[in-house]
């Protein structure tokens, strides 16, 4: 399996997430559905930020495409959310994945485990104060794939624990908040993300076919087609 159809599958599997968060209602089958498929866009986007950040000839180009992505996205994000929630802000994907990219970067240039630590803990303080999607969970969740890219086992045991441990608190909260009562079960499901696992197995380090911006340009049009659909319904 080459980048290409990873690509392939995130891209898919985002589709069915905002389908189903566009369209059906919550605690409806075809809701969770949805969004139990949705749940393995995030992990496959990440690994392929680590991937990137692996093979990549030029970083510095790799992140000013990144970096004008979140802001050409950013619209279709709250256009599509505010749909559902007219008070919703948050930054969307491509920031998260700018953040990760970019922490990378820098700690590719020093090998200071101190200097490292701390500029981890402020890319991680960062996506959560701007309120990316996915936060702090998110820019961890890169940064583990690229430290363990070359060993898929250390991958999974760290990711595991906290896909569980973090995503314990928002469930906790939510319960307590609404007495008990489910209004959205999509944050039971976000550990099943681990089950992206079975295509990174896979992946046999070849980029396959070369379609560089139509998977940039996917993601704020798929996003703006939908809330026209869900607008005019």
């Amino acid at each position: 399996m080459t980048a290409f159809d990873i690509k392939v599958i995130a891209i898919v599997t985002m589709l069915i997430d905002h389908i189903g968060l566009a369209f059906f209602f919550p605690l409806s089958p075809a809701y969770i559905l949805f969004r139990l498929i949705g749940r393995l866009s995030f992990a496959l986007f990440a690994f392929l930020i680590a991937n990137g950040a692996y093979y990549t000839k030029n970083m510095k180009k790799y992140l000013i495409r990144l970096f004008i992505f979140a802001f050409v996205s950013q619209f279709p994000y709250l256009f599509f959310h505010q749909q559902r929630d007219p008070s919703f802000f948050r930054l969307n994907i491509f920031f998260t994945l700018f953040i990760g990219l970019l922490t990378i970067a820098i700690i590719m240039r020093t090998k200071k485990k101190l200097i490292r630590g701390f500029i981890i803990i402020s890319a991680v303080f960062a996506a959560e104060l701007l309120q990316c999607e996915y936060g702090a969970v998110g820019v961890l969740t890169i940064l583990i794939f690229y430290f363990y890219f070359h060993n898929i086992r250390m991958m999974f045991l760290t990711l595991l624990p906290l896909f569980l441990i973090t995503y314990t608190v928002p469930i906790v909260s939510m319960y307590v908040k609404n007495g008990f009562v489910w209004t959205d079960p999509v944050w039971i499901m976000q550990p099943l993300a681990i089950v992206s696992f079975l295509f990174i197995l896979m992946y046999n380090r070849k980029e396959g076919p070369k379609l560089k911006y139509f998977f940039y340009l996917f993601y704020p049009f798929h996003l703006f087609v939908i809330s026209m659909i869900k607008l005019f319904l």
